[in-house]
This record gives structure tokens, sequence and C-alpha cells, in this order.
């Protein structure tokens, strides 16, 4: 195991010589492969919209747990910002927030998806 580690985090076997250490953690292996997996796969049908990072997050929300984890597609990757956590980073809420905005106008407003708005600026 220290092996693996140390492949993904130089120094590791010099700290692991040192003491025993154990690492426990709820990452769920292939589910961390298959999270990893997706993320990458959906950002090279992405590249052509120059679309470079993403990241996912899998939570077992009954107990808690994280069992897979990506906060970028390479941690590495200085040209696409990969040591940005893109699960923890603050976004504006933008686009998330339209379909509240619609569904609301929809009720209260009697508004329709053919519904035409002015450009008030």
């Amino acid at each position: 195991m220290q092996g693996a580690l140390s492949q993904h985090q130089p120094g590791l076997d010099r700290e692991a010589t040192k003491r025993a250490f154990r690492i426990k953690t709820t990452i769920d292996s292939r589910l961390q492969r298959a999270t990893e997996n997706a993320v990458s796969s959906i950002l090279t049908s992405l590249s052509q919209h120059h679309v470079g990072a993403g990241a996912a997050v899998v939570l077992d929300n009954a107990q808690g747990d994280v069992l897979a984890y990506v906060g970028s597609p390479d941690f590495y990757d200085d040209l696409q910002h990969g040591q940005v956590d893109g699960v923890r980073a603050k976004r504006q809420p933008g686009s998330t927030l339209k379909p509240f905005v619609y569904a609301a106008a929809f009720e209260e407003l009697g508004y329709t998806p053919a519904t035409v708005l002015p450009d008030c600026r």
C-alpha cells in the first residue's frame, strides 16, 4: 500500500519509514475509479466546447460518508487549474437558480414557456 500511495505523493515512503500509520477512509475504490472515469469521459465529450475541468462527489447521505471525490481531473495540470478543487470552489449560482425562478414565474405570474419578456435595462 505504501508504494501505491507514494506514487501520487512524493516523500510518503520517507514518512512511512519513520513510523507506522494507517489511513482510514470511506472512499470506495471501485466507485472512485468509476467516478474518475466518468469525469474524464464527460470532459472528453465536451472538449470541443473548450471545457477542460470538472468535479464530482458521491455521498452516502444516510451515513454521511464520502464514497468518491474528484476535485479536478488532473491535480498537476496547471493549464486547467488542476489544483482548484471544483467540489469546494465557490461559484456564482446563476444557472442553478433559473429553474426555480422560472417555476415561480409560471406559478405566480401565469407565465408559460412562450411568454416573451422585454429586455428592460
